[in-house]
C-alpha cells in the first residue's frame, strides 16, 4: 500500500516537473522571438555590471522564474 502510494506522489511530481519545465522552455523561446526583448536584455546589461541586479531587473520586467531569467539573459546574445 506504502509503495502505491509513492509511486502515485512520484508520479505526480514528475508530471509537474515536466509541465514546469515545458512552460519555461515556451516563454524563453516567445521571449526570444522578439527583438525589442534582446535589444532590452543588452541595454540591461550593459547598464547594470552586477549580474545579481540584472537577473533582478529581468525578472521584474518579464514577470518570469529566476532561471528563466538567467536563460534568457545567457541567451540574448544570439
Amino acid at each position: 500500500m506504502f509503495l502505491v502510494i509513492f509511486a502515485m506522489l512520484a508520479g505526480a511530481s514528475l508530471a509537474i516537473y515536466i509541465l514546469h519545465e515545458r512552460r519555461q522552455k515556451q516563454t524563453l523561446q516567445r521571449l526570444l522571438a522578439q527583438e525589442a526583448v534582446r535589444q532590452e536584455i543588452e541595454k540591461i546589461r550593459h547598464s547594470t555590471p552586477d549580474v545579481t541586479a540584472q537577473l533582478q531587473l529581468i525578472r521584474n520586467k518579464y514577470h518570469i522564474s529566476t532561471g528563466t531569467a538567467i536563460m534568457l539573459r545567457d541567451r540574448a546574445d544570439g
